[in-house]
């Protein structure tokens, strides 16, 4: 049986596309993240991701 909707990692997944549509809008890639997108941060806020998941390392 599969995750519960809503569930964590249904929210992960979500983060992930919202992230890499960006980066596609952005056409940055290779090495060249996108600008910084202010309404990015209250969605991992929202979704209750810690924002340093997606910070390089």
């Amino acid at each position: 049986m599969g995750p519960a909707p809503g569930s964590a990692l249904d929210v992960a997944d979500f983060a992930y596309e919202a992230l890499m549509l960006m980066v596609q809008a952005t056409g940055q890639r290779k090495g060249h993240p996108p600008a910084p997108d202010p309404t990015f941060q209250l969605v991992l806020e929202n979704s209750e991701i810690d924002p340093a998941d997606f910070s390089p390392a």
